[in-house]
């Protein structure tokens, strides 16, 4: 009886062991979750405002940071605006994640919502700042005053959520709107600090046409970007536009300021930094190669216009001050009569090719050469007095016919 007492009395004791450290490691995690739950991690989307038809960039940032090593969530637009997914996915910042040293960090646009995400593999940061941005357009028809929201929220548990370790932190969210405004009236290329100008070029079917973009005004700036749009029905030349930069140094020496042109789309986006302070120079800063096609009527115009460029890219700086940047639209108007002088293969380049096939053609041999370019001297007659001058034309002797 008395063994049985004390088994008994065992087996009660480390029941009520067991309880009581069941119930310590519930209160202990209780705490944990109540320490974590106190805190939080605050997403905010910020506003924008935007004329119709304008793409605006629509930041979105986390504001309060307790620590944490993972997060994901969703950005839903409105489905009226269109998505620019390039620059969207491209738009991450290292404002709080240090790029070199993350798992990831991923800005997903294939849909709607946009998801967000970012893994830091040297422990817990508490940074804020920005951490994307949505560049979105408004609809040509858009109303004025009108608004469209930009919303944030909990991604999926899957690839969803913020954690520091194991331990969820719940996030917040602060929504944004993008508001439809009056358009603003062109401002005067008079009135701008910097001008970038395209001027009026005559060419004829089938002729490659060299157009100088060219910086008319510049009282002083360090830094510049802006786009060249030019009609669809132009046959763009992308490799001889880049190697332009080599040619046409009258504003910036490219050995001493970054200068870059992509010419993977249409506008065509010029940048150059200036690595010796402000550059006051005006002149040519690139050259478009543009092809008139074979059929194009007399009179046909295809228009050449500098643009402003998103502000990622975009604008013109002295050191930090922002100077207003204004711009003259150029075109290629059609002319079967037009001339240019030196210019023998009517290829729409002057360079030495067209000094040998003339050669060539005085030398008697069987080549075809454009006849009015080829009267370099304007008499009405090609002879070798045009040969002369061609020739003194590329030693450097004249500088124009």
């Amino acid at each position: 009886m008395k063994k049985t007492c004390k088994k008994l009395f065992s087996v009660v004791c480390c029941a009520a062991m067991f309880f009581n450290f069941g119930v310590y490691s519930f209160a202990h995690e209780l705490a944990q979750i109540e320490e974590y739950a106190s805190e939080r991690v605050l997403v905010s989307v910020g506003n924008a405002q935007g004329e119709p038809g304008t793409t605006v960039e629509v930041p979105v940032f986390i504001t309060e940071n307790p620590g944490q090593e993972t997060i994901g969530f969703y950005v839903e637009y409105d489905n009226s605006l269109s998505l620019d997914e390039n620059a969207t996915a491209k738009s991450y910042t290292s404002e709080i994640y240090n790029m070199a040293a993350l798992d990831a960090v991923t800005v997903n646009t294939a849909k709607n919502p946009i998801m967000y995400s970012a893994a830091a593999v040297n422990g817990a940061t508490s940074a804020t700042g920005k951490v994307f941005s949505v560049f979105v357009r408004i609809p040509e028809n858009a109303a004025v005053g009108s608004s469209y929201s930009i919303n944030a929220y909990d991604a999926n548990d899957i690839i969803g959520g913020c954690y520091i370790g194991t331990t969820r932190i719940p996030i917040e969210y602060e929504n944004g709107t993008v508001t439809v405004i009056e358009p603003q009236k062109p401002v005067s290329p008079d009135e701008c600090d910097v001008v970038v100008s395209v001027k009026e070029i005559k060419a004829r079917p089938g002729s490659t046409v060299k157009v100088p973009v060219e910086l008319t005004k510049n009282p002083g700036q360090s830094t510049i970007g802006f786009g060249v749009l030019y009609d669809e029905g132009l046959e763009f030349d992308k490799n001889a536009t880049v190697a332009s930069l080599n040619e046409a140094k009258d504003v910036y020496n490219t050995s001493i300021g970054n200068v870059t042109i992509n010419a993977a789309q249409n506008p065509v986006i010029y940048s150059s930094v200036s690595s010796n302070g402000d550059v006051s120079a005006v002149g040519t800063l690139f050259y478009m190669y543009l092809k008139v096609p074979e059929n194009a009527a007399d009179g046909t115009t295809y228009s050449v216009s500098p643009v402003a460029v998103e502000e990622s890219i975009g604008g013109c700086f002295s050191n930090t001050d922002e100077l207003s940047l204004g711009f003259e639209s150029g075109c290629i108007i059609v002319d079967g009569n037009t001339k240019n002088s030196g210019d023998i293969d009517g290829d729409g380049i002057i360079n030495r090719k067209d000094l040998m096939l003339v050669t060539k053609f005085f030398a008697g041999m069987n080549v075809q050469i454009d006849m009015i370019n080829a009267d370099v001297n304007g008499d009405g007659v090609v002879n070798r007095l045009d040969l002369l001058l061609i020739s003194k034309y590329f030693a450097g002797i004249i500088k124009s016919f």
